[in-house]
Parts: C-alpha cells; structure tokens; sequence
C-alpha cells in the first residue's frame, strides 16, 4: 500500500470545477479544460504536450462532465451532453488503458432505482432522465480495472451553484425523505484510500448518517419556520425527474478502514464556522 503523498504525486485530476477544485487544495495536480482538448481525445489526436504530461502520473482522475440536470434535459443539448458525460470517459478510460494509466472516474449516486432500502453497488440501476442516461453510458464504457465512485448531493464550504448548501439558502420548502449527501471532501479523501490500495470497481462515496433535507436544512440554518415537501412534490415542482436514495457505504469502509464524517455533524460544522465561504477567503 502506497503513502497519502504518493498517490498525490502520482495523481493528475482532469477538471476543475466543483470536485476538481477539492483536489486542487489537497495538493493534487489538476488541469482544467483548456488543457483537456474534449474533441481530441475522442478522435485520438492526442497532443504532445497532452501526452507528456500524461506519463509523468499513474493516475488520472476524471472531475469533467455536465451534472446540470437541466441543462441535460433539453433535447438540444443531448449531443454534447451524451459526447462529454459517455464518449469521453470511453475514450479517457481506452486511453489509461493503453499507457497503463489507473482511470477514476467520478459518476453519481442517482443512478439507482428510486425505491426504499440500501442502494449497494450490485444493486439494481435504472436511467430515468438524459443526465443518469449519459452517467450509465460513461460507467458503462470503462474497463474492469477502472475505479468508479458514485458521490450524489454534493456540497461544502464554498458559495458554488453546485453545492447543495448554497441551494438550501434560497428555499423554505424541503424534502422531507432520506437521502445520502456527500461533500465533495469525502469524495476526495475516499479516492486517496481507494488509490493507497489499488482498488477498482464501483464505490458509494458519501457521508456517514441518514437524513432528511430538511434535517439537514436545520443543520445548516438557524431554526425557523419552513414547509416539508415529498418526492412527487418536488418533483411537481422542478419539473425534473429527482430520485431519493440512501446508499450503503459499507464496501467503501470494508476495502478500506476509512469512515466518512457524519453529514449532519460536518454540515453543522460549516454552519458554525459562519457558513459559506467565497473561493478566495480561505487564501
């Protein structure tokens, strides 16, 4: 088993965005998408400049994708959606493949069916909007030695449109079922331990804890006075296709020794710190 430094030495992460830009202050490299040329990998006309940077690490973590399920409903946008979330991670994933490069690639939680129980990894899946259509194509493209982590819910300190926290500032109605969240340090800290020990396959990747949204609303805000909404609730009202699921964390735990931070605790954490941050006031 290799050391925590090593595999941040050994580790270039491809996008930074919400998750990419978690890596980045752990001290990981990453590169956002002005070195990653989408339409090249695809076509396989690699740079040499790419290539190079390529072989100097032996894991390649893969933080691009469209997660804006709005965006990705839009019939208009399928093609780019489809070619980013499910060509790119084939051809990234054949890539890593033929240099010998360990691929980790970062899909989501929401693909499983929308029913009451643990959702584990071999549990069933189903595709029930464009965003989990194009994810299961991704998953489905990657070769068996590959490490997939299936994180949804994501959040953290940071003022981020992305970040559930930043969501739940704006509503005074919430969700009222269980739910696995998971803040995008977790997803960081789980994909050291899965490296450290050379672990592939599919992992949940969350938060300890089962909670409501609105729990977890009152973890984060000063207690006062909102309204409780179920699934089809919400679903009524985004006009998006939202699943609830709980997943199970044990083979992440199991394979690795690693427990995650309770979710109601952590978020508690950053509410009690002051709440959200913007990027640049923790520099």
């Amino acid at each position: 088993m290799v050391s925590e430094s090593e595999v941040k030495l050994k580790t270039l992460v491809l996008g930074r965005g919400f998750v990419g830009k978690e890596f980045e202050r752990y001290g990981f490299t990453v590169k956002d998408r002005s070195y990653v040329n989408v339409d090249e990998i695809i076509e396989g006309t690699y740079s040499k400049v790419f290539l190079e940077e390529l072989y100097k690490y032996d894991n390649i973590v893969n933080c691009i994708g469209i997660s804006d399920t709005r965006y990705c409903e839009d019939k208009n946008n399928w093609l780019k959606v489809q070619t980013i979330n499910g060509d790119f991670v084939r051809h990234l994933s054949n890539l890593c493949k033929f240099y010998g490069k360990k691929f980790v690639h970062i899909s989501t939680g929401c693909l499983y069916e929308n029913t009451q129980g643990l959702k584990y990894e071999n549990g069933k899946t189903e595709t029930h909007c464009n965003y989990t259509v194009s994810k299961m194509i991704g998953e489905l493209h990657c070769n068996k030695d590959d490490l997939i982590l299936r994180p949804r819910l994501l959040f953290n300190k940071y003022k981020d449109p992305k970040n559930l926290l930043y969501k739940l500032e704006k509503f005074n109605k919430f969700l009222n079922e269980f739910n696995t969240v998971c803040s995008t340090e977790e997803i960081v800290n789980s994909t050291i331990e899965l490296l450290k020990r050379n672990l592939n396959g599919v992992y949940n990747i969350g938060n300890t804890g089962t909670y409501t949204i609105s729990q977890l609303a009152d973890a984060f805000r000063q207690p006062e006075w909102y309204e409780v909404m179920n699934q089809h609730e919400l679903i009524c009202s985004q006009k998006l296709h939202l699943v609830n699921n709980v997943m199970s964390l044990d083979k992440l735990i199991d394979d690795t020794g690693y427990i995650p931070k309770d979710a109601f605790e952590e978020i508690r954490m950053i509410a009690d710190k002051g709440g959200l941050q913007d990027y640049d006031s923790d520099k």
